[in-house]
């Protein structure tokens, strides 16, 4: 080695040797932004005679917050709000006056996305919830009130509707039903309420899709009053947003007497509790449907 290689290699050598390495701070993964959804469990959904669609949030024990959260809603004459894709973020199944079936996929900051899922709805009669225990995603259960038979149309993967399955004939247009878990054992039942005679009778299944061969007891009378009903989950707040899938909320059904006056009818373990009163002046609102039970333990 030549002397000035040897003078080279020695002042790399002082180099390495006199230097400092010093590791940088870790950095602090940012805490995501809290969703701040348009619409949370628990609320109660509606659209004016305008056309605006509104969220009533429950504030207290009997007051509700009011925000307006969409435009141009009269063209739907049925919606029901359900997290569709169980993302814990609440959705809107609606039917529009021309017989097309919307999807509104909830977005965390608020608003939705849109998406056509069928058309030709004009003659149906729909709830949304949880079909079967084995059921990864709520579903719609529709009746066609022109040739009376009820379906199941399944959603299997958060988004577009499967083939439907026949489930039962013989549902006229004198029985409007609703899907919801009477009596919290984790099975679906449906409430029909007959209009000719204002009764409730309660049709319940074996968790797999099926009903139970047996009498359709009578789970309440007088109903001939009501112009409107729909299943209702998380009264007074009870299921507000969280990634809690085991959250308990109790199930049961907004109705309107025809001056408008809406009252709430909780189920406690297959009770009717006392009804709440909530307002007057309903008559020009359409209310949404909401029955999520998958979201829920009992």
């Amino acid at each position: 080695m030549t002397l000035l290689s040897k003078i080279r290699v020695g002042l790399l050598s002082t180099l390495i040797l006199s230097t400092t390495f010093t590791a940088l701070p870790a950095q602090a993964e940012p805490t995501p932004p809290a969703p701040t959804p348009s619409i949370r469990a628990g609320d109660l959904i509606a659209f004016d005679t305008d056309g605006k669609l509104w969220d009533y949030r429950p504030s207290g024990e009997t007051t509700w917050s009011r925000h307006q959260i969409g435009s141009g809603w009269n063209v739907m004459r049925d919606l029901k709000t359900v997290d569709w894709n169980q993302d814990y973020i609440e959705d809107i199944i609606a039917v529009g006056k021309n017989g097309d079936l919307h999807l509104y996929l909830g977005k965390r900051e608020g608003g939705f996305i849109r998406t056509t899922i069928g058309t030709g709805w004009g003659s149906y009669d729909i709830s949304v919830g949880q079909w079967k225990v084995s059921d990864e995603y709520p579903s719609i259960i529709a009746v066609n009130l022109d040739t009376e038979i009820l379906y199941n149309y399944p959603n299997l993967s958060g988004g577009a509707l499967s083939p439907r399955v026949i489930e039962g004939r013989g549902w006229s247009r004198s029985l409007q039903h609703q899907l919801l878990d009477y009596d919290f054992d984790g099975k679906a039942d449906i409430l029909a309420q007959q209009s000719a005679t204002g009764k409730l009778l309660r049709y319940r299944t074996d968790g797999n899709g099926n009903f139970i061969n047996e009498p359709r007891p009578v789970v309440g009378t007088g109903w001939s009053v009501m112009n409107e009903v729909a299943a209702y989950s998380g009264y007074q707040g009870d299921g507000l947003i969280c990634n809690c899938p085991t959250q308990i909320t109790h199930p049961g059904l907004l109705a309107r007497t025809h001056d408008g006056i809406l009252y709430y009818y909780g189920l406690w373990d297959g009770k009717w509790s006392t009804p709440d009163r909530i307002g007057t002046g309903w008559n020009g609102y359409t209310f949404a449907g909401s029955e999520s039970p998958r979201r829920f333990s009992y």
